[in-house]
């Protein structure tokens, strides 16, 4: 088995096949190698010892292995003996390349299986825990995962299925029949294999250790320098040129030496090991031809071609299984990550009750709500606030992460940690969370759309409505010119990367989805940059529509039109809201709220950035 998570992710999302393909294709192709290697073996002895002539009876590769030439046809003679091992080894060649082919493919599409059946755990705990963790809480997770835990998972499934057991097969095999060769000089062989190792692992480790520690001090001196040039100018007027001289000598000198080192340990490692390997080969050489050559040989020149072509595939195959089992190693890290994130339990929804919510009559209402991270820090705390159908209210903030917090909270992602959240003064979690659902709407820079046409996008629960329909809740939003302008209009197919619809346009399509589902609760976050020069409407005239129809408007601003349209403007800073008042009444009383709008609007807003 492999390492214990990626065993615990293979057992949830895999498949059986992963228990018992591998090792049978496995042992297949790991006999294949040492097979080759005895037969070509077998070529070599036949060349040397027949001559043309008659043949030896049996083939001796040391003490324990004997090979009958009968098996071959060596009756008939040495060239139909030859032939008939070179067609052998190439069958076997041959079936083993169809053999490692058929491997790969299998890996290859296991692999891949896993991965898909990751993404889609992956994404029904993102979506299961958005619930009540909220987006935001939840976006490193999906990151993550994504970008760096799955691929690495994958990856070390991959390779674990294609090297380690057919390697470690051929190890074995190829060190036992060199066993059977010469148990002596294999031994030794294992031995100073075992050293070589061992030195590089040393060597290595010492590289690594150093490596940090060296490149720090080349950092620091190099920014030694870079800070003497800054201030040249100053230091000029208040210390001799030779002073300052003698300080860039010696910055210079720790950075050369530093550097030095640093670029030395990336190439001690390669001659150590080719200086051992020189030796120790010598030796092995050496102790070959005092076998061969003494008066009675326990081994002769054919064999000890043999046992050297065994003990290199050996080795090799060796190495091959380490490196498999460090890369597993580090998809292990990886997969204990997202095994903990995927096992971690969620809070449980906080949606008790199953009575159908209606439309929202009267209020709707923040009652002391607050919300606390996993060390029961305050992310919101004790938030007031009340809005009634037809209202637009925008949020601003200092920081961003909490204006999209409260977002996502008053939408009904996330639990509160203290508090409630009413809806026509009953507990939210007293309602049937699909009724809810209904009556809700969210719309961000990018709509969102899906794959599909825009008439399903602008409907997607009721395909069915009328093009007049569609025409209509487009022009009141501003996009209809937009969506005019495209070939097939509304059978447009459209994506979430589509750059066809520009600007403004695919928020614009999600105010007129909106406008159709004709929904109590609308959240909305406005795109950035201004667009008062623009010839359309502005965006606030759709959100204007929406609240006409009865609902009530939570919109992050990035236009002055909103904000000075908005009913209401909630001011949070530091978890907390600090102000509520129209747009005009904040500028006036409030400095932290003309900071933030100078910040958010001003000419020079594309150099802060959207951070507030």
């Amino acid at each position: 088995m492999i390492k214990p998570s990626l065993s615990k992710l293979e057992f949830r999302f895999g498949s059986r096949e992963a228990v018992w393909w591998p090792w049978c294709l496995g042992i297949i192709l790991g006999l294949v190698v040492p097979v080759i290697i005895l037969i070509l073996g077998c070529v070599a002895h036949l060349l040397v010892r027949s001559h043309y002539g008659a043949i030896p009876q049996e083939i001796e590769f040391g003490r324990w292995i004997r090979i009958p030439t009968a098996l071959f046809g060596g009756s008939m003679g040495p060239m139909r003996a030859l032939l008939t091992l070179v067609s052998l080894a190439t069958g076997l060649c041959v079936f083993g390349a169809w053999l490692l082919h058929t491997l790969y493919r299998w890996v290859i599409r296991y692999s891949v299986s896993l991965e898909v059946s990751l993404r889609k755990a992956v994404f029904a705990a993102y979506v299961t825990n958005t619930q009540t963790l909220g987006i935001t809480a939840q976006k490193a997770f999906l990151k993550d995962a994504d970008s760096s835990w799955i691929p690495q998972v994958r990856d070390g499934v991959f390779v674990w299925y294609r090297s380690f057991h057919r390697y470690t097969i051929q190890g074995l095999t190829c060190l036992a029949i060199a066993s059977c060769i010469h148990p002596l000089l294999t031994l030794l062989t294992v031995i100073a294999f075992l050293l070589i190792s061992r030195v590089y692992l040393l060597v290595d480790r010492r590289q690594k250790r150093n490596q940090p520690i060296l490149s720090e001090r080349s950092h620091s001196a190099l920014n030694q320098v870079h800070g003497l040039a800054t201030h040249s100018t100053q230091l000029a007027s208040l210390y001799p040129k030779s002073v300052i001289d003698e300080r860039l000598e010696g910055y210079l000198r720790s950075f050369r030496d530093t550097e030095t080192r640093l670029r030395y340990s990336y190439v001690v490692r390669s001659p150590v090991l080719a200086g051992i390997v020189a030796i120790v080969a010598s030796i092995f050489l050496i102790a070959i031809g005092v076998h061969i050559l003494k008066p009675n040989p326990s081994i002769d020149a054919t064999a000890a071609m043999t046992l050297i072509a065994l003990i290199c595939a050996g080795m090799f195959a060796t190495i091959k299984v380490i490196r498999c089992c460090s890369r597993a190693h580090s998809s292990e890290v990886a997969a204990t990550r997202l095994l903990t994130r995927l096992h971690e339990d969620a809070p449980a929804a906080d949606y008790t009750g199953n009575v159908t919510a209606n439309r929202l009559a009267d209020l709707f209402e923040l009652n002391q709500v607050s919300i606390d991270d996993a060390n029961g820090h305050h992310l919101l705390q004790n938030l007031q606030l009340q809005a009634k159908p037809g209202n637009i209210v925008a949020i601003v903030g200092s920081r961003r992460e909490e204006v999209l917090l409260m977002i996502e909270l008053v939408f009904g992602l996330g639990q509160p940690s203290h508090g409630q959240i009413l809806w026509d003064r009953r507990a939210l979690n007293a309602f049937d969370p699909t009724s809810l659902s209904e009556l809700r709407a969210w719309i961000e820079p990018q709509g969102p759309l899906m794959a599909g046409t825009l008439s399903e996008n602008l409907s997607p629960t009721n395909p069915g409505r009328s093009v007049s329909e569609l025409v209509d809740a487009t022009r009141q939003a501003g996009v209809y010119e937009a969506i005019n302008e495209l070939q097939e209009t509304f059978s447009t197919f459209v994506s979430p990367d589509d750059d066809r619809l520009k600007g403004d346009a695919l928020f614009r399509v999600g105010v007129a989805r909106a406008i159709l589902k004709h929904p109590s609760l609308v959240v909305a976050i406005e795109p950035s940059g201004s667009s008062d020069s623009d010839q359309r409407p502005e965006l606030i005239d759709g959100l204007r529509v929406l609240a006409n129809q009865g609902a009530v408007i939570f919109v992050v601003p990035r236009r002055g039109a909103t904000l000075r349209n908005a009913d209401q403007v909630v001011l949070l800073h530091d978890h907390k809201i600090t102000a509520i008042g129209k747009h005009s009444e904040l500028l006036e009383k409030h400095e932290l709220y003309r900071h933030i709008n100078y910040l958010l609007f001003s000419p020079f807003k594309q150099v802060v950035g959207d951070d507030v």
